[in-house]
C-alpha cells in the first residue's frame, strides 16, 4: 500500500485493506481449476441465472466483481484527493499521474494507471502474504531449521538490533531458508499464462504463434533429479559440498521470459526482511492442549491460481525477556 499508493494502513481493521482482502479471497475462490473444467465441459451454464441451484460459482463471481471494483476505486480516489490537497506522498500512482499531459489521452492514461496499480498491489500483496504463511508453517513443522537460522542471526547480528540488508550476505543459512520457502510450496504453482509471439520448435515440439504457454512451476519444484525428497523442507539443498550457497536462486518462482514478475525485487526484499525479522525476535511453536500435549498440525492448502495454507494454529512468543513493541521500535 505504501509503495503503490503512499498509504499507511491502520494496524487493525483498516477499511481499504478489508476491501482488498475480501476482493482477493473472492477472486481466488472464483478462479479454481474445477470451476474452469466444469464451465469448459458445460459452457451453457454460464448463461444460467445466479439464483439457480448449483450456480453458486456465478454468485461468487458477481460478488467478486463488486469487490474488485471497490478495490480499484477506493485507494485510487484517496490518492487523487490527496494530490488535489497537496498532501500526497511519493508513490507509484502519484508519480504516474504527474506524468499525465493535458490532452485527450488523459482519461485513458489515468484509467491505465488505475488498473495497473491495483494489479501490482493485489498480485504483490497476495503472493507476499502467502509466501510468509508458508514460511511460518515451515518453521512450525521444522523447528530444527528455525533454531539453526536463529543461531546464525545471533552469531552475526547479535540481539541488540534487527538484521538489515547489509547483513544478508553474511547470513547464508537464512538465505537458504528463503529459497527453500519459495521452492517448497510456490504460491503461483502454474505461474501466469504466457503467449508466444512467434512459432517455435522446442525439443521436437512445434509451438504455434499465439499459443498459450503454462509454466508448470510446481513440477519444477518437485524435480527429484534436482531436489531430493522434494516434499521435505530442507534448506541444506542450496549448499554445495564445500558449504557455499549454490547458484539456484529459485527465480522460476517469479515466472520467466519478458513477462517475468516486474515486482520480483520488491517481493524478494519484502519477504526476506520479514522472515529474518521474525526469526530474530520470535519463536514459532506448536500450541498445546489442556494436558500440555502439542496440538498436531496437518496443513491443508487453498487451491486456485495462487495457493496458501489454510489457517492453522501456532504459538508466537518473544525470544528474549522484556521484548515489547517499544523495544522492537528501538531495534528498527
Amino acid at each position: 500500500m505504501s509503495i503503490v499508493y503512499g498509504y499507511e494502513p491502520a494496524p487493525r481493521d483498516d477499511p481499504i485493506i478489508t476491501i482488498v482482502e475480501r476482493a482477493v479471497d473472492l477472486a481466488i475462490e472464483s478462479i479454481r481449476p474445477e470451476v474452469a473444467a466444469f464451465l469448459g465441459l458445460f459452457p451453457f451454464v454460464r448463461y444460467a441465472p445466479s439464483w439457480l441451484p448449483g450456480a453458486s460459482f456465478k454468485r461468487t463471481a458477481l460478488r467478486s466483481q463488486k469487490f474488485a471494483g471497490d478495490m480499484v476505486d477506493a485507494p485510487f480516489r484517496l490518492v487523487e484527493k490527496r494530490m488535489n490537497a497537496g498532501t500526497a506522498v511519493p508513490s507509484m500512482v502519484t508519480d504516474s499521474l504527474r506524468r499525465v499531459s493535458r490532452d485527450e489521452d488523459d482519461e485513458k492514461y489515468s484509467q491505465a494507471v488505475r488498473e495497473s496499480s491495483v494489479t501490482a498491489f493485489a498480485a504483490g500483496s497476495e503472493t507476499t502474504a502467502s509466501t510468509l504463511l508458508v514460511f511460518v508453517l515451515a518453521m512450525l513443522l521444522y523447528p530444527e531449521v528455525q533454531q539453526r537460522a536463529q543461531a546464525e542471526i545471533n552469531s552475526v547480528v547479535g540481539t541488540d538490533r534487527l538484521p538489515d540488508f547489509e547483513d544478508r550476505a553474511s547470513l547464508p543459512y537464512v538465505e537458504a531458508v528463503y529459497r527453500e520457502t519459495l521452492r517448497w510450496y510456490p504460491t503461483a504453482p502454474l505461474g501466469v499464462p504466457h503467449a508466444t509471439t512467434n512459432a517455435d520448435v522446442y525439443n521436437g515440439y512445434f509451438i504455434p504463434q499465439g499459443a498459450t504457454i503454462i509454466t508448470n512451476t510446481w513440477a519444477m519444484t518437485r524435480n527429484e533429479a534436482k531436489y531430493l525428497n522434494p516434499e521435505e523442507f530442507r534448506p541444506e539443498r542450496f549448499f554445495t559440498a564445500s558449504g557455499e550457497l549454490n547458484d539456484d536462486h529459485v527465480n522460476y518462482a517469479f515466472g520467466a521470459g519478458r513477462r517475468i514478475c516486474a515486482g520480483r525485487y520488491i517481493a524478494d526484499a519484502s519477504v526476506w526482511s520479514a522472515m529474518v525479522s521474525i526469526l530474530a525476535t520470535f519463536n514459532i511453536t506448536k500450541c498445546k492442549d489442556e494436558q500440555g500435549n502439542e496440538v498436531p498440525v496437518n496443513p491443508k492448502w487453498v487451491a486456485g491460481v495462487t495457493t496458501r495454507p489454510y489457517d492453522f494454529q501456532c504459538n508466537v512468543t518473544p525470544r528474549f525477556p522484556g521484548l515489547t513493541t517499544e523495544k522492537l521500535a528501538q531495534m528498527f
